[in-house]
């Protein structure tokens, strides 16, 4: 499994532990600490074809916003959202949602 991620998390050292071991796991991956600088990086042109985040965020737009302006807009990307909040549900189509803490083999199950 390979390819380009976009990872994003408000919390550094997330951010920094994650894009280590998926980069080691052989993918291609871009950082964001924000939905709203995640789609900045979409929309400058990040090639992506997964997008992982955390749905809990500040700024204007967290990652349940984020997962619905990435299927709006770039419906071949595949979108898997986290949360340490177990009472948060997300119903969006095609959109898995994980729950932390996950592990890789998780992560990459919820890519399938």
């Amino acid at each position: 499994m390979s390819g380009p991620i976009l990872f994003v998390d408000d919390d550094p050292l997330v951010r920094a532990t994650m894009v280590e071991a998926l980069a080691v796991a052989g993918f291609d991956v871009t950082a964001a600490a924000s939905g709203d600088e995640a789609l900045a990086r979409l929309e400058a042109g990040c090639p992506v074809r997964h997008v992982v985040s955390d749905i809990v965020m500040p700024g204007t737009l967290d990652g349940v916003g984020l997962a619905k302006v990435v299927a709006e807009r770039y419906p071949d990307v595949r979108v898997v959202l986290a949360t340490g909040h177990s009472e948060r549900r997300v119903s969006l189509p095609g959109v898995r949602l994980l729950a932390k803490p996950y592990d890789l083999a998780q992560l990459f199950a919820a890519f399938e």
